[in-house]
């Protein structure tokens, strides 16, 4: 409750902060009054589907190359980032999607949503785990946990890294499924083929 109250009263200080407040009246003014001034985007004549494409088969690439290079060994920062990176495909996906045939956007995006609750749930089990050691040490260096608290604490920690072991495996056959050569060509065939790269 203490770290709670510590941890609500600095996001009340940053969300009163002159930084957060001007940045929300800079946007306001924006979308009331857009500036005519800027220069032109460099992407602003392009036709929308040459640029969904592109966007989206860079997004897939890095997705590949990300989850290419993970390993058993991989730490919970580097899944984390294919996460990042599978969640960018997702967005991009789902906000072009109408561009794009039904029958052939929706599994993609249904597969990449399968591999990130993978994802999600490895990433929550790490977070809990971590807090739980944290949590264990403050009682220790504080002198409030007896032996069977800690005890107890440690095997919790042990359960949620069994389980997130066991959603690691997930990960490595969701992803599999990503990357293979049948669904990798249809990436190919409805991304890249328009962007010519």
């Amino acid at each position: 409750l203490a770290r709670h109250a510590r941890e609500q009263a600095r996001l009340a200080a940053m969300l009163g902060a002159l930084d957060f407040t001007g940045l929300l009246d800079d946007w306001r003014t924006f979308l009331t009054a857009p500036r005519t001034d800027c220069p032109t985007a460099p992407e602003a004549e392009r036709p929308i589907k040459a640029l969904a494409d592109a966007r989206i088969w860079r997004a897939a690439k890095r997705v590949r190359r990300g989850g290419r290079s993970l390993t058993s060994a991989s730490s919970s920062a580097e899944l984390h980032q294919l996460r990042k990176r599978c969640k960018k495909l997702r967005y991009l996906m789902e906000l072009f999607g109408a561009l794009y045939p039904p029958a052939q956007i929706t599994p993609l995006v249904e597969e990449l949503k399968g591999l990130l609750e993978q994802l999600g749930d490895f990433q929550d089990l790490a977070v809990q785990a971590g807090h739980l050691e944290a949590w264990a040490e403050e009682l220790h260096a504080a002198g409030t946990a007896g032996p069977r608290t800690l005890m107890a604490t440690g095997a919790l920690v042990a359960i949620l890294l069994s389980r997130q072991e066991a959603i690691r495996e997930g990960v490595a056959r969701d992803f599999s499924a990503f990357d293979q050569g049948r669904r990798w060509r249809e990436y190919r065939a409805l991304f890249r083929d328009g962007v010519g790269g």
